[in-house]
């Protein structure tokens, strides 16, 4: 599996920021080739959902996932099928304000060849998060 990790500073509470992450049916506003979230079962640990996404010239995909991490205001992670991944973010509130690492473990084709659109996606998804929490 490729790793990409990315880290940034969000000027918002740390509260506010984990439950923008765990609204699963919010993420196209914030992952950009994601274009469909549906079927949201459950909230917290285990929850499922169906999702569908469009990454660059490669065709759509769509799978399900689960939550597999949730710890309030620290930890958040969720694993996919359809295409293998790992979504894992972490929290850190300093001065009211929000240390975040996102990791993105996947598996896709192409892999390799991917990789500098995966890691900018993720680093356009760090963005939309700030846009979204400092409004």
């Amino acid at each position: 599996m490729a790793i990409v990790e990315k880290t940034a500073k969000l000027d918002a509470p740390v509260e506010k920021t984990f439950n923008l992450i765990t609204d699963l049916g919010r993420w196209p506003e914030w992952v950009p080739p994601l274009t469909n979230v549906a079927n949201v079962s459950g909230s917290g640990m285990g929850s499922t959902y169906d999702w569908e996404f469009k990454l660059g010239h490669l065709p759509a995909f769509s799978g399900t996932g689960k939550v597999i991490e949730f710890a309030p205001n620290e930890r958040f992670g969720v694993q996919t099928k359809g295409i293998p991944s790992k979504w894992l973010f972490k929290l850190t509130e300093q001065d009211s304000k929000v240390d975040i690492s996102m990791t993105v473990e996947y598996d896709i084709p192409g892999g390799g060849a991917v990789s500098g659109l995966v890691a900018k996606q993720v680093e356009e998804g760090l963005g939309l998060l700030r846009e979204i929490l400092e409004s």
